[in-house]
């Protein structure tokens, strides 16, 4: 799934985003992942983008999902790509193991 992010500023670049959709298909957290990120100023745009995701169920609130953001070309507009619940699991850190102490 991907969407389209304006690019006023003509960035060029590449970033890579854990985010977590809420109600509303809204951004209700965003944090970047990519080091000295090329595209900060973009920011804002992505929060304010509605996200083609769906919330599964009725008692799931949040989804959390790891996106890339690619501005190709300065004249033209930015993508946001929203990886696979399958890729995002692959990506997100593993917890670790509880032990129980008594």
């Amino acid at each position: 799934m991907s969407i389209s992010i304006p690019n006023p500023d003509g960035a060029e670049g590449f970033a890579q985003y854990s985010v977590i959709i809420g109600p509303g298909s809204k951004v209700v957290d965003l944090d970047i992942m990519t080091p000295d990120n090329p595209l900060a100023a973009l920011t804002d745009a992505v929060k304010a983008a509605a996200m083609p995701q769906l919330l599964p169920g009725s008692t799931l609130e949040k989804l959390p999902r790891i996106a890339t953001l690619s501005c190709a070309s300065a004249q033209k507009p930015c993508t946001f790509s929203l990886a696979s619940a399958g890729v995002a699991s692959r990506v997100a850190p593993a917890a670790s193991p509880q032990t129980d102490e008594r």
